[in-house]
């Protein structure tokens, strides 16, 4: 589950950084990519925390102090 999730974020993180070198629309687009990523995070949270507590809370620390923050330093600087 985790290496699936990884291999999702990190092809999100290629599509935002591709995005935003597309012109005035790239934001958006960003945005939404932005938005995908975090709605697998929560996917990937909400299945595995009734069998595996542990590996949610590691799945949501990947989130918020590693990809979360490289998500918003490409979209808001």
């Amino acid at each position: 589950m985790k290496e699936k999730l990884v291999e999702q974020l990190d092809r999100k993180l290629e599509q935002i950084r591709l995005a935003m070198n597309t012109g005035e629309n790239g934001v958006n687009m960003a945005v939404a990519f932005y938005d995908q990523a975090f709605g697998a995070v929560e996917l990937a949270s909400w299945l595995t925390y009734e069998d595996s507590p542990e590996l949610e809370k590691e799945i949501l620390r990947m989130w918020n102090d590693e990809y979360r923050i490289k998500f918003e330093k490409i979209i808001w600087g």
